[in-house]
């Protein structure tokens, strides 16, 4: 043969020692195989998506699914993870989008890293998060918290899972001129939908998942005593195929602030039984939920919240 290389013939049986070295090989496959062994990357999402069945009836072809949610909830939260643990892909992009601001958002995710410069800093965090500081809608919650933490775990383990912040700050809103003006739709709705749009024509062939209030997630025009709103959905899925997720619940309570005897009241609040996030003719899928609980506000859980709070 001209080769510098003798190719062994394909009939001829390997050397003894080879022989030894590929069987082992093979059964070693076999003995992982048989005991259901899995990649680093795999074994991170199992623990990350533990208990987080997948949603029947999700979409394989909408490129935004919106769970519109009961704000200061452990349940919907988990189920925006369900949703996250269930299209999260190594190859194609998933981006988790939350209604908090991008300030606060990036404070909470240097609150969590550990190579931040700024890991478990309490003062950054509330000096730079104004929504992990406020008495609580929902959207600063212990259960927000878990969430976020959840998505970068995936990021850790290899997924592509980006995380997104679409809603206002106090600095993006509109000064009141008067006690009486409220900030219109189109500022907030326009504003939320116009932010996910940014991403999806950023991210071509990426998927958005996103977790936003009820009022925010109807898929048609009209909501109460207001005919002419157009909500975030709305506004968005004239360019876009979005399903509406909507949660449904038996009892429980949510953490929230409301007005009481000319105060504001910020605690758990018992809920409406058999209630749901979205009407029905107003999304596309119904997830039973249960009974829901109420999240607490997230600085509740550090360290003399009260004076972390002046921070500013």
């Amino acid at each position: 043969m001209s080769s510098a290389i003798a190719m062994r013939p394909a009939c001829s049986k390997p050397p003894r020692k080879l022989r030894t070295v590929l069987a082992a090989v093979v059964l070693g496959a076999a003995a992982t195989a048989a005991l259901g062994q899995i990649s680093p990357r795999e074994a991170a999402r199992s623990e990350v998506c533990r208990d987080r069945p997948p949603v029947a009836d999700l979409s394989v072809d909408s490129r935004v699914i919106v769970i519109g949610e009961m704000h200061g909830t452990h349940e919907f939260p988990r189920l925006a993870q369900r949703v996250l643990c269930q299209i999260a892909s190594p190859t194609r992009p998933t981006i988790l989008g939350l209604e908090i601001d991008a300030k606060s958002l990036l404070a909470m995710q240097d609150f969590l890293n550990p190579r931040s410069g700024r890991h478990g800093d309490q003062r950054s965090l509330m000096k730079e998060g104004e929504q992990w500081r406020l008495p609580g809608d929902g959207r600063g919650s212990v259960a927000m918290q878990a969430l976020i933490s959840s998505a970068m775990e995936l990021q850790r383990a290899g997924y592509k899972v980006y995380i997104d912040a679409f809603s206002m700050g106090s600095a993006d809103l509109p000064f009141p001129l008067t006690a009486e003006e409220e900030v219109p739709d189109v500022q907030t709705e326009a504003f939320m939908a116009n932010r996910i749009q940014y991403r999806l024509d950023a991210y071509p062939d990426a998927r958005y998942v996103a977790l936003v209030g009820g009022l925010h997630a109807y898929k048609t025009e009209g909501r109460a005593r207001r005919p002419d709103f157009k909500s975030m959905v709305v506004r968005l899925q004239k360019g876009t195929a979005v399903q509406v997720v909507s949660g449904a619940w038996l009892k429980g309570s949510a953490y929230l602030c409301k007005m009481a005897a000319g105060a504001l009241s910020c605690r758990d609040h018992a809920l409406s039984t058999g209630d749901q996030s979205v009407p029905d003719d107003k999304s596309d899928i119904r997830v039973d939920l249960g009974e829901l609980t109420a999240s607490s506000p997230f600085v509740s859980t550090l360290a003399e919240p009260a004076a972390i709070g002046q921070t500013r």
